[in-house]
């Protein structure tokens, strides 16, 4: 009965695969589930493993029926000393992570069973108990205690020293990886000491996806917390930077780029070498290398003369602000760092065209999101030549008045937003950070309002190195002849400026002249902008 009923399940797997369909037909999961329930260990490991290897729709599956049977194979596995028993409990964890993870109240069971898994000294068995504490802890519904992760981290070094078969060694430690890139940041410490001891890069570097994206989350998750550790990877890391799979290179730049806050130019130097081929690459290679080239702008600017700048001229103009809002601002951090850096006057004015296009173009949540770069690319861009990039500024943009703002601009407030931004953070985290400070009592944000808050804080920045700067803005607020939008938007600056810097008593008067010349002006938005830059002198 068991050899037929395996005959069966066979041929459900090669009809499975002719089909190229996504679900069982009922007749076919019924077989599965009898021989997941036979009495003869070799049926059930067939049947456990057709449901591991195949990739159906999850609302497809019975999961209040099958549920209990998988569970019941992990016990065995548990309990058992036969290594075929705790194989099929190993491929039972992996299809409960896969499709059963769904029901709250069914996770705590299974996060339960998962420990169980893990305290027990064995390959299959702990990897079946990554496998369901994995998806939990992505989810953050769930958090383990340092046995669990302890566990973990002895499973990956265990497999990497004595496991024969790369392909079985990725198999064995990959979910370990998963879930150890998800925990909590108060148990990340006892990650680095465990996994010193084994080398990662054959695995970063693998052919097999599920690897790398394995390896390079994890090194993702640590770069904050244990530099040391990751900082012998930047080599490898660099070579994902073009990686076939678009999680992978994403990873590989994050973790490159908050490298770099903390040890500084030796977790960007090896990237010099690659990064002209990454340019040339596709859309995510070319994402991922401009994150690294402002990286390199905000840790040394210098290592931008080894990068092919006219490159990154071409990316930023051919980007569109209005979907590729953030990566744009790379590249406009990367031009005024180089413009600052080199003295390369004719990047300011590109600089300048592409921060306040970005800023006209893109969603306003968008556009703050990708703020910290842009704002700091025009900052640099006004340090290398003040008055070409006042200049520079829109003759005909279609900014409000000021008066049109609101009585108040909600400065504080954006400052306060934008101060809590993580440079080095994905998009979905910046959003969340962007939405809570959408959330404060007190007027909206709008594209008007950040034009005159990055045209203010790049004043203010190049102010606070060149102090002549202010005079160069000045001149053109207080000019006639100059377009008045460019006026506006300037004059806009300048009380941004007085909000947030602490002014010393030469510069508060500069400010007060201008306001000065500035009041009782035909235009409605340079008077109160005026009245604003004197109030102080009052």
């Amino acid at each position: 009965m068991s050899r037929a009923l395996r005959r069966e399940l066979r041929s459900i797997d090669d009809q499975f695969s002719e089909r190229d369909g996504d679900e069982f037909e009922p007749e076919e999961l019924d077989v599965i589930v009898e021989g997941m329930e036979a009495s003869e260990p070799r049926t059930r490991s067939s049947a456990v493993r057709l449901l591991d290897t195949t990739d159906v729709d999850a609302t497809t599956l019975p999961m209040d029926h099958l549920q209990p049977v998988l569970v019941d194979l992990i016990k065995q596995g548990i309990d058992a000393d036969d290594r075929r028993i705790k194989r099929t409990a190993e491929r039972a964890a992996r299809v409960l992570a896969k499709y059963g993870l769904t029901d709250p109240e069914a996770i705590a069971d299974l996060t339960h069973l998962g420990e169980s898994m893990l305290a027990v000294s064995d390959p299959q068995l702990r990897t079946g108990g990554s496998a369901l504490l994995g998806p939990v802890l992505m989810a953050d519904d769930y958090e383990p205690g340092v046995d669990e992760v302890d566990a973990m981290t002895h499973h990956v070094v265990m497999t990497v020293q004595l496991v024969d078969g790369f392909r079985q060694q990725i198999d064995l430690i990959v979910p370990a990886l998963v879930a150890l890139a998800n925990l909590p940041d108060d148990l990340l410490d006892r990650v680095p000491p465990q996994l010193d001891s084994v080398d990662l890069t054959p695995f970063l570097t693998a052919s097999y996806g599920k690897s790398r994206r394995g390896v390079a989350r994890l090194l993702q998750t640590l770069a904050p917390t244990a530099p040391e550790f990751v900082k012998k990877y930047v080599p490898d890391l660099t070579t994902r930077l073009d990686d076939d799979e678009p999680f992978v290179s994403e990873a590989a730049s994050i973790a490159l780029t908050t490298l770099a806050d903390r040890i500084g130019r030796a977790a960007l130097e090896p990237a010099l070498i690659s990064l002209p081929d990454v340019l040339e690459g596709d859309d995510q290679a070319r994402r991922s290398a401009l994150r690294v080239v402002a990286a390199m702008a905000d840790t040394d600017p210098g290592m931008l003369k080894r990068v092919p700048v006219e490159r990154i001229e071409a990316i930023g103009r051919d980007l569109d602000p209005g979907s590729a809002s953030r990566e744009r601002a790379w590249a406009i951090r990367t031009l005024g760092a180089h413009a600052a850096e080199a003295g390369a006057t004719g990047v300011v004015e590109l600089t300048v065209e592409l921060a306040y296009g970005t800023v006209d173009g893109a969603p306003v949540d968008d556009a703050i999101v990708a703020i910290t770069p842009l704002q700091r690319g025009l900052r640099d861009a006004v340090l290398a030549a003040p008055a070409t990039a006042a200049c520079s500024v829109p003759a005909d943009a279609d900014w409000p008045p000021a008066a049109d703002l609101g009585p108040e601009l909600p400065l504080g407030r954006l400052n306060n937003t934008i101060a809590n931004l993580d440079p080095n953070g994905t998009r979905a985290e910046l959003a969340e950070a962007v939405s809570e400070g959408d959330s404060a009592d007190g007027p909206g944000v709008d594209s008007a309002l950040l034009g005159y808050w990055i045209t203010g804080y790049a004043v203010r920045g190049a102010f606070q190195t060149e102090p002549t700067v202010l005079d160069n803005v000045a001149s053109i607020v207080t000019d006639g002849e100059q377009p008045l939008p460019r006026r506006r938007l300037l004059a806009g600056a300048l009380t941004v400026v007085q909000v947030l810097e602490d002014l010393d008593e030469s510069a508060s008067d500069r400010l007060a002249s201008v306001g000065m010349a500035l009041e009782d002006a035909s235009d409605d938005s340079l008077d109160l902008l005026g009245r604003a830059l004197r109030a102080e002198d009052d």
